[in-house]
């Protein structure tokens, strides 16, 4: 199995592209919900935080894919002539 390093670029820069809109999210208008405003405001700091490491773990995967792609295609490079004696199995 080989996978092409320039497929593996391009997920990497999906992964980015992904995570745009959460980056450049604005922040939402403050609202009064009356007695259920501090509940509401906590749940949604929580699904924010969620969303934060969300976002941090898949820019972290992009930029390993990216720092990752290079050594991969050196290895599948050098490793390429050895295997092109053998015979498959009958």
């Amino acid at each position: 199995m080989r996978a092409d390093p320039a497929f593996i670029a391009e997920l990497g820069n999906e992964l980015e592209r992904s995570t745009e809109g959460l980056r450049n999210r604005i922040p939402a208008p403050r609202a009064d919900a009356g007695p259920s405003t501090q509940a509401i405001a906590a749940t949604v700091a929580e699904v924010l935080r969620a969303a934060a490491g969300l976002t941090e773990t898949t820019f972290d995967t992009a930029d390993d894919l990216h720092a990752n792609r290079a050594t991969y295609a050196t290895v599948e490079d050098d490793n390429t002539g050895r295997f092109e004696g053998l015979e498959s199995p009958r």
